[in-house]
């Protein structure tokens, strides 16, 4: 029997299907969450009227939400549906600075 090498990230043991689901939730509210922001912004963006500044803060948001959700959600799924952080050191001091 071979023997794995050693991440050099440590791991959890987590059941295959747990990481499954929580890949395909993260999957599907990352997805849910670019399109979403993106109909308020698109919708912001064309209309006039709702260029208020209440809503200023609500476009704020979905601005920073549409980015959270396409910057996170590729590397948080990737990583669930590897089981394990794949990104090296590099992407750990790259994810902090984000």
């Amino acid at each position: 029997m071979v023997e794995e090498a050693p991440h050099p990230f440590p791991t959890v043991d987590v059941p295959d299907h747990a990481h499954y689901t929580i890949g395909a939730v993260i999957g599907a509210v990352g997805i849910t969450g670019l399109v979403g922001n993106f109909l308020v912004i698109y919708a912001f963006s064309r209309s006039r009227t709702l260029r208020t500044p209440a809503n200023m803060f609500i476009i704020n948001l979905a601005i920073t939400d549409f980015l959270m959700c396409l910057t996170q959600t590729p590397i948080f799924f990737t990583t669930s549906m590897h089981k394990r952080w794949i990104f090296g050191e590099k992407g750990t001091v790259s994810l902090q600075k984000i």
